[in-house]
């Protein structure tokens, strides 16, 4: 909320990366290893990053992306969309292993129904846009909506088959911390080593940040999306870097540009056209898009309020949103000229 508010560039969404979450495991294996306290640790590596995350907005260091070429960007793109791709195959795949010793072979044919049916409606809604059926406005609903409509569609499905069991969102009962901890990290209770230590993990998760974010504005600054406003890479920066500290002392995971759904969040707001290149190829070229705040505000407010709908949470299967990482991963190769290239 307070990026979609403040940041130059609010068509970017933030949240969680692959590199961030394999960074933070890694540094919990470290710290059970060496017999510390996880999340003061954690809070202290943040803390010194937001720090120099600051410094680099300051001193004017997202310049340095200027020696970064296309080709940079589009193989961040690439490698971002396959992990969505992957991580769902992967579900899948696990949910396979050994069928004649679990015994389980409904639930995972059910899940595989559902998983390939939430991505098959979303990807057909999502190209309803271009359909000559119905009215304009309830076709750019449909597509907009679609993903939100999948999963609905299928979540309806599941209930309807309530006799085969099936792996549901793990949702809490009750609004409050994981293991019941105070709402702020107290800072205070490891050594004074660990303290001056945690700069060197920070030096190297202040660099994953400052790549995420910056690699993943230049994709959505792109003149391909024909953006009018300018863009803001160091006020960004600092933003994210404020928010980092701040998550930190709350024991929060950190935030930072997510391509795959800042890729998607501008196509909803683009409106797009078929053209037909020199070859004969036809190619669905972006032509203008809504830059707003409203839709980064209003979905991380639709986020919070979601925390009314735990119970309603908890009815979500699980090969539901396999069905939409799998959707996310294919429609952000979409305008990638690695992948256009390739093929």
């Amino acid at each position: 909320v307070a990026f979609a508010l403040i940041s130059g560039q609010p068509l970017i969404i933030l949240g969680g990366t692959g590199p961030l979450l394999v960074f933070t495991a890694i540094l919990y294996r470290l710290c059970a290893d060496m017999n510390i306290e996880f999340l003061p640790t954690y809070a202290w590596v943040g803390l010194w990053s937001a720090g120099f995350l600051l410094i680099l907005a300051a001193t004017d260091a997202s310049c340095l992306m200027r020696y970064f070429t296309r080709f940079t960007d589009e193989i961040f793109s690439a490698l971002i969309s396959i992990i969505f791709i992957y991580e769902a195959i992967k579900a899948l795949v696990h949910i396979f292993e050994d069928l004649d010793v679990k015994k389980h072979h409904d639930t995972a044919l059910l899940t595989l129904l559902l998983a390939l049916g939430t991505f098959y409606i979303a990807m057909s809604l999502s190209r309803f846009r271009r359909s000559h059926y119905l009215r304009p406005r309830i076709r750019e609903f449909l597509a907009d909506f679609g993903p939100a409509i999948a999963l609905a569609a299928m979540t309806i499905v599941a209930a309807w088959l309530h006799e085969v069991f099936l792996d549901v969102l793990p949702a809490p009962d009750s609004f409050g911390t994981t293991i019941g901890r105070p709402w702020t990290v107290d800072l205070w209770t490891i050594p004074m080593w660990v303290r001056i230590a945690a700069i060197g993990p920070a030096l190297l998760v202040t660099v994953l940040m400052y790549l995420d974010q910056n690699i993943t504005a230049r994709i959505i600054n792109s003149p391909d999306h024909r953006l009018q406003k300018g863009e803001a890479y160091h006020l960004d920066q600092a933003v994210v870097g404020i928010l980092m500290g701040a998550c930190s002392l709350f024991g929060l995971p950190w935030l930072v540009a997510a391509t795959v759904r800042s890729l998607n969040h501008v196509r909803s707001l683009a409106t797009t056209e078929d053209v037909v290149m020199p070859g004969g190829e036809t190619k669905n070229k972006i032509i203008h898009v809504r830059e707003t705040r409203l839709t980064g505000l209003s979905i991380h407010l639709l986020m919070a309020g979601s925390l009314l709908l735990v119970p309603w949470l908890k009815m979500i299967p699980l090969s539901v949103l396999y069905g939409l990482f799998l959707f996310m991963g294919v429609v952000s190769i979409y305008g990638n000229q690695f992948f256009e290239r390739l093929s």
